[in-house]
C-alpha cells in the first residue's frame, strides 16, 4: 500500500489570509451577569422577617400559582402607599427577553432591573417589596388594586438607580393580594 502522492496530500493554503480563514476561533458567549447577582430575591423567610412589623400594611407570602406575592395585613383605604419598588437602570438592549424588568418612565432607552438592592428592611415605614406585587389574574377576573407613582432616579452615570412607590387605587380587604 502506497501513501498519498504529493498532489493528493492535504494542501496548505499558499497565502496568509487563506490560512486565517481556515482557523476557526472560538466565539465568546455574550457577557452577562449571573442570575445569582443579576436578579437577586431573598428567601421567603428573610422577606417575611423584613415585613413582620405590625405597623406595615403588607406581608409577603407564597401565592398559589404565582410564587411570591404581597397581601394586605389589614383593611387598606384607597390611596395607601403599600410598597416601594427599587431597581437598577440598564440599557433595554442588554436585557434578555425573560428578565424581570420594569419600564423606567422618562429614562429613554433604559429599563429597571431587580438586583441585590431591590429588597431590604422597610424605609420610613414603607416595605421594600414592590417587585413582588404580581399582575392580576385576568381569566379569574381580578383587576389591579395598586398603581405606581412617579419614578425618581438617582446615582452617578453608569450606576444609576431608580424607585417608585405603589399605592392602592381602591379599598383593599384583609388578606387580599396586592396587584398592579
Amino acid at each position: 500500500v502506497r501513501g498519498p502522492s504529493k498532489k493528493t496530500r492535504a494542501r496548505e493554503p499558499r497565502n496568509r489570509s487563506a490560512q486565517l480563514m481556515r482557523i476557526r476561533r472560538p466565539t465568546r458567549p455574550p457577557r452577562r451577569l449571573h442570575a445569582s447577582h443579576d436578579e437577586h430575591v431573598p428567601s421567603l423567610a428573610v422577606l417575611q422577617k423584613w415585613t413582620a412589623l405590625p405597623s406595615l400594611p403588607v406581608c409577603v407570602v407564597e401565592v398559589p400559582g404565582k410564587g411570591l406575592g404581597v397581601l394586605a395585613r389589614r383593611a387598606l383605604p384607597a390611596g395607601t402607599v403599600v410598597a416601594e419598588y427599587r431597581f437598577r437602570l440598564v440599557k433595554r438592549a442588554t436585557c434578555s427577553p425573560g428578565d424581570y424588568r420594569v419600564e423606567a418612565r422618562g429614562a429613554r432607552g433604559l429599563v429597571g432591573k431587580m438586583d441585590a438592592h431591590t429588597f431590604g428592611p422597610p424605609i420610613d415605614g414603607v416595605a421594600q417589596v414592590g417587585a413582588l406585587l404580581n399582575e392580576p389574574t385576568h381569566p379569574i377576573g381580578e383587576t389591579a388594586n395598586c398603581q405606581r407613582l412617579e419614578s425618581e432616579y438617582f446615582g452617578p452615570s453608569g450606576h444609576r438607580r431608580g424607585a417608585f412607590l405603589l399605592r392602592t387605587t381602591r379599598a383593599v380587604n384583609v388578606g387580599e393580594e396586592l396587584t398592579w
